[in-house]
C-alpha cells in the first residue's frame, strides 16, 4: 500500500466502506446512502487497491467481508466517530468546567470589574482558573499573541481578526483633596487650566483618554505629576491642590477624604471588551464574555443608582 494512494482516502469513501460492510450488499447500501450501485462499486474498487485486499468476496447471492475488511472497518468507524465530534459544538457547563481563562486590564478596570465579576465565577463554575494581566497599552498584541483571551479597556480593537463591544461609559470628573481649595470653588475652565494636575500614564505612550478632548477645545493644561498607573494616587492628591481628572466611578474606590467635582468639560470614559477570532466561536469563552458584559450591566445600575442617592 502506497502511502500517496492511502492519504486519498477520504471519509466519504470510509463511510461507504462501513456502510456496504453494515448490510453485506451493495445494493442496500445504495440505497440507504442515495447512491447509485456503480458509484459504490467505483469506490470499493479503489479501496481495494489502496489496501491491496478484496475487502468483499461473494458467498451465494451476496457478499461478505474478509478479515482485513473487518479490521478496516473497525478503523473507519471510529475515525468517522472522531470526525463526527470534532464537528459537533460540544456543551458548555458552567458548573463543571475547569477552563482557564485571561484577562486584561489596567488598574481602573481591574479595580470595578474584578470583586464583582470573580463573585460571578465563584458562584457559577468555583472550578475555573481567571488570570488577570496588565495591559499596560499593548492589549492589541497580548491577543494577538495569544497571552490573553479578552481585553477592557478604553480603546477599541480596530485590527482584523479582533471583535469587539462597547461595554459601557462613564463621565469624566475632577479629583481633589477635601481641603483643597478646588473642593470650596467652583472649577471653571479657565481655573482648571491654570491648576497644578496629576496624571497616570499606564505605558510612555499612553494618552489619557480626556485629553483628546481639551485638544479638539484648543485647552492644554500642564501636568505637574505623571505617574505609572492608578494605584494610590489618591493617596498622592491628599492635603494638595493637585486636580486628578479621571472617570467619575473612581468615586467608588478612592479615600474619602478625595471629594469629586464636576469636570469644567464633557466627555466620556469608555469601557470596550476586545477579544481574537480564535475564540469567538468557543462556547467556554462565549460564557466567559457574557459573564464580563452582565458584569458591566451591574456596575452601570448599582452605580447609577448610588449617584442618585447621593
Amino acid at each position: 500500500m502506497e502511502r500517496e494512494d492511502l492519504l486519498k482516502v477520504d471519509f466519504h469513501t470510509l463511510r461507504v466502506l462501513v456502510t456496504v460492510h453494515q448490510y453485506s450488499s451493495i445494493r442496500k447500501a445504495a440505497d440507504s446512502l442515495d447512491m447509485s450501485q456503480s458509484s459504490i462499486s467505483y469506490l470499493i474498487d479503489r479501496l481495494r487497491s489502496v489496501f491491496n485486499d478484496e475487502l468483499f468476496v461473494r458467498l451465494g447471492r451476496g457478499i461478505t467481508a474478509t478479515r482485513r475488511c473487518d479490521t478496516i472497518v473497525e478503523g473507519a468507524k471510529s475515525l468517522i466517530t472522531q470526525l463526527d465530534e470534532l464537528a459537533s459544538v460540544a456543551e458548555f457547563e458552567p458548573a463543571s468546567t475547569t477552563e482557564h481563562f485571561v484577562l486584561s486590564c489596567n488598574f481602573y478596570e481591574r479595580s470595578i470589574f474584578l470583586p464583582p465579576l470573580t463573585h460571578r465565577l465563584s458562584a457559577l463554575a468555583p472550578h475555573v482558573k481567571l488570570s488577570v494581566v496588565t495591559v499596560g497599552g499593548h492589549g492589541l498584541q497580548l491577543l494577538e499573541s495569544g497571552n490573553c483571551d479578552v481585553v477592557i479597556s478604553p480603546l477599541q480593537g480596530e485590527t482584523g481578526g479582533l471583535y469587539c463591544k462597547r461595554l459601557m461609559a462613564e463621565s469624566y470628573a475632577c479629583f481633589v483633596s477635601e481641603g483643597s481649595r478646588w473642593a470650596k470653588e467652583p472649577l471653571t475652565m479657565e481655573s482648571y487650566m491654570d491648576a497644578k494636575h496629576i496624571i497616570a500614564r499606564p505605558a510612555p505612550e499612553w494618552k489619557p483618554h480626556f485629553l483628546a478632548t481639551l485638544d479638539a477645545m484648543g485647552v492644554s493644561i500642564r501636568p505637574q505629576i505623571e505617574v505609572s498607573g492608578f494605584g494610590a494616587i489618591d493617596r498622592v492628591v491628599e492635603d494638595t491642590d493637585l486636580v486628578l481628572t479621571a472617570s467619575e466611578g473612581f468615586s467608588r474606590i478612592f479615600s474619602p477624604r478625595i471629594k469629586s467635582v464636576a469636570a469644567p468639560f464633557e466627555c466620556e470614559f469608555p469601557f470596550y471588551m476586545t477579544w481574537h477570532g480564535r475564540t469567538h466561536a468557543s462556547p467556554a469563552h462565549r460564557w466567559f464574555r457574557n459573564q464580563i458584559s452582565e458584569t458591566a450591566q451591574e456596575l452601570k445600575s448599582t452605580f447609577g443608582a448610588s449617584k442618585k442617592a447621593g
